[in-house]
């Protein structure tokens, strides 16, 4: 009976017609398949903003009750001496004397901060539950100042750094229980309890986005260190133990340290405006940042370092945030979908060390972190809270160029000119403004600005009608 079933059934169709509906269904489904992977984006893009608009429920709560104030980091508003300070609070003359500060010299004087960004940029943050303490150590873990940071920490003695520089078993400093992260950037918001889900900082979009904090080969070797990436998917804060504040501080994260193994770090999938600037070089100091030493009415002085196309003038402020206050940053980006060009590896995964040096027309060739996420564009949270799209259709943005303006020589190291940082040599991308005159006064700010970071938190700002050119 069966036998008799399959002959008629064969009867009915040739070769040819099987062949046919085969092809036709082929075709329709080629229809269909983009159209349906079109709709998983956009209810994707939707999740995404809607992350967005609850961090801005988040960010307003936490303005509201810190006078206007927003997150950055643990070691902000913290001393600058790179010495003890006297009794009126001024530094002692330091032991870098002779060396100019931002382009004045005698900054030695006691009316002077000064700041040398090895020694500063480090802050401790205790826990009355634990009775530990943990370091936030932006001399030497760039990850405070990268846009995606939401928690690190450095567990290490001065014996154990300066001494063994890595090398050891230091897993035991994670151990699940312990005081193993600090809250960076917009962790606070987890952190203070104006977010309750950590997954929030990630979107679906991006769920195969690499961490920007891989190392090379060359760095493992060279130091001792273990190359991690840290963490910075759903899956590792499962890992972890949770999405909670208590996993932020407490959890396991053993399993993904950064550079070294005393170093740790938790990304998100999201850029934040107001990580701390870290800048390297030179000597800091306070008038550099909008004091003017030789008339203390003048708020604006020559050589004051001020943010470069944001009007009113708004100082670059070593250590601290980009905007100190939501006043300050008014109706600018605040927090955007990832964009930066990653470290040693780009958007596809691929190792692109080997163009660091190269000319700076080569990271054009570089992947963006845009590309593992919405790829034609990015949701933006602005400081008038609300969240938009912002298209991008041509990834002017994924394919743009970056590095060092004065070298002219691709950056792709973990370290300061760096696309995925808010950490610079001197202060380049900032320009030297006279009281007088509201504009810079040459287009050497402008050459390094137009390759750097800024430019494109700029290019968000001006879709939402601020900072437009004059």
């Amino acid at each position: 009976m069966i036998r008799q079933t399959w002959d008629k059934f064969a009867a009915a169709f040739t070769l040819i017609e099987l062949l046919v509906v085969v092809a036709i269904i082929a075709i329709l489904a080629a229809m269909l398949l983009p159209a349906l992977a079109a709709a998983r984006e956009k209810a994707r893009r939707s999740v995404c903003l809607g992350n967005m608009n609850q961090m801005s429920k988040g960010f307003q709560s936490y303005a509201s009750d810190y006078s206007g104030y927003l997150p950055c980091w643990v070691g902000w508003n913290r001393s600058w001496c790179a010495e003890q300070k006297n009794a009126d609070g001024s530094c002692v003359a330091s032991n870098d004397a002779g060396k100019s500060c931002g382009g004045a010299s005698g900054y030695t004087s006691n009316n002077w901060k000064q700041a040398w960004w090895r020694d500063e940029a480090r802050a401790v943050l205790s826990d009355g539950r634990t009775g530990q303490w943990i370091m936030a150590n932006g001399a030497y873990n760039e990850d405070a100042s990268n846009w995606r940071c939401i928690a690190m920490s450095d567990k290490y003695t001065p014996t154990e750094f300066y001494d063994l520089y890595g090398f050891g078993d230091y897993n035991g400093h994670w151990q699940p229980g312990q005081l193993n992260l600090a809250p960076n950037g917009m962790g606070y918001l987890l952190y203070g309890g104006y977010l309750n889900d950590a997954r929030v900082y990630y979107c679906p979009s991006s769920d195969g986005m690499p961490s920007d904090r891989t190392t090379t080969s060359s760095i493992r070797t060279t130091y001792g260190g273990i190359g991690g990436t840290g963490s910075y998917r759903i899956e590792h804060w499962q890992a972890a133990g949770g999405f909670t504040k208590e996993t932020l501080l407490y959890g396991d994260w053993r399993h993904l340290q950064t550079q070294y193994a005393f170093e740790n770090a938790v990304f998100s999938h999201y850029n934040y405006r107001n990580v701390p600037l870290f800048l390297r070089g030179y000597p800091w100091c306070e008038v550099l940042e909008g004091k003017n030493w030789n008339d203390a009415s003048d708020t604006r002085p020559w050589g004051a370092r001020m943010q470069f196309m944001v009007w009113p003038l708004t100082p670059a402020r070593h250590l601290g945030p980009m905007f100190v206050t939501q006043k300050e940053l008014a109706s600018r980006a605040l927090v955007t979908d990832t964009w930066d060009k990653g470290g040693p590896r780009d958007a596809f995964g691929r190792d692109v060390s080997a163009l660091h040096g190269q000319p700076i027309t080569d990271s054009m060739t570089i992947a963006g972190m845009g590309m593992a996420g919405h790829r034609d564009g990015y949701n933006a949270l602005y400081g008038d809270w609300s969240a938009r799209w912002f298209g991008d259709p041509q990834q002017k943005i994924i394919w743009c160029k970056s590095g060092n303006y004065d070298s002219g020589k691709t950056c792709i190291n973990y370290d300061y000119d760096c696309l995925c940082l808010n950490y610079y040599y001197n202060y380049k991308p900032f320009a030297s403004y006279n009281p007088q005159i509201s504009s810079p006064v040459s287009g050497w700010t402008q050459r390094h600005w137009v390759v750097s970071p800024y430019s494109i938190w700029h290019e968000f700002d001006v879709a939402n009608r601020m900072d437009l050119p004059k």
